[in-house]
């Protein structure tokens, strides 16, 4: 399997997680090195004693009520989301372009 194959080969130490796939989740505990940490910005389920000494740190935008809330604004078209899609080659760029602050609203990595 490619997690595993991925795993034996690089194992990072921080891992953000903006995906809220259940799956990517579970594969971020299988790859994360030892005393690394995982930085959940979803809803997800991490398995305990996945095995490691790992952080699990959490960042959300508010309750499941507020974005339910969002949610139904942005069915109803009264918020827009602006967002650019970047290759996911370009991540190290793009992070350093949001940091410069001349990316306006959401930059989105696209796998190949």
């Amino acid at each position: 399997d490619q997690a595993d194959e991925f795993s034996r080969s690089f194992q990072p130490t921080k891992i953000i997680m903006h995906t809220p796939a259940q799956r990517a989740i579970d594969l971020a505990t299988r790859v994360i090195k030892s005393r690394g940490t995982i930085m959940m910005a979803v809803f997800g389920s991490v398995p305990v004693g996945f095995g490691g000494e790992v952080t699990i740190a959490t960042s959300m935008a508010g309750s499941k009520k507020d974005i339910g809330a969002l949610l139904r604004l942005v069915a109803d078209e009264k918020v827009r989301v602006r967002a650019s899609g970047f290759p996911l080659s370009q991540g190290i760029d793009v992070l350093k372009t949001m940091k410069s602050g001349r990316i306006v609203g959401r930059a989105v990595l696209v796998p190949p």
